[in-house]
């Protein structure tokens, strides 16, 4: 088992045969009782399951890849470069809803962060990804770097209240207001884990007007 895989079953009390099963029951118990025999089924009908099943794989490989990745010597990156790679990555999504993704960076000096790109990379896309899911249709997602070290994800969605604001960051918990919503439970803990291991911060604040307000913070280089 990789180290970081039995770190989240530890974490979330349970074995790792029983963190898989958590995660995948619920969709494939969906798609077995879409696939009954004889019935015809639309591929609309089954795709939403299979995507659910596969971002969970893929965020289970990322989190694997916490460890040994985060165990290579720290390299300096620009920052504003990543977020603006995620963005185009991602904007095909935001534009499926009607969204758009506004970068815009307020540093007063280009210094650079300090850690692993690969990783912080990932951890930038989920919260582009958390905001896209959550921000209404027809609404703009604001993505600001500040300093060298900081980025802010800033959209109109919900929000968080109450306690889910102090343990969205842990894994498989979702807000309340996501309830009806598809998801793991792990892309803001993924957040945290990689803001650790670069010794960095993430942090939740609600925005002023409704919304959510997401800063990731890492070391300069």
């Amino acid at each position: 088992m990789l180290p970081e895989i039995a770190m989240i079953s530890a974490e979330a009390g349970c074995t790792w045969e029983a963190l898989v099963a958590h995660q995948l029951r619920a969709p494939l118990a969906a798609l077995t009782q879409k696939l009954t025999p004889g019935q015809t089924i639309a591929t609309e009908d089954v795709t939403p399951d299979v995507r659910r099943m596969l971002r969970l794989i893929d965020q289970l490989q990322v989190s694997g890849s916490c460890t040994s990745d985060a165990a290579a010597s720290p390299e300096p990156f620009n920052l504003r470069t990543l977020t603006r790679n995620a963005a185009a990555m991602l904007t095909p999504l935001a534009l499926a809803r009607g969204q758009s993704l506004q970068l815009r960076d307020v540093a007063s000096h280009d210094r650079l962060a300090l850690g692993k790109a690969t990783l912080v990379s990932e951890a930038i896309a989920n919260l582009i990804g958390n905001a896209i899911k959550y921000a209404p249709r027809n609404s703009r997602i604001d993505l600001v770097t500040m300093g060298g070290g900081d980025i802010y994800v800033l959209d109109r969605g919900t929000g968080l209240s109450g306690k889910d604001a102090t343990r969205v960051f842990n894994p498989f918990v979702r807000g309340r207001n996501a309830a009806d919503d598809e998801g793991s439970g792990l892309g803001l803990y993924l957040v945290k884990r990689i803001a650790d291991l670069s010794h960095g911060t993430v942090g939740y604040m609600s925005r002023k007007g409704g919304g959510a307000v997401f800063r990731l913070h890492l070391p300069l280089a």
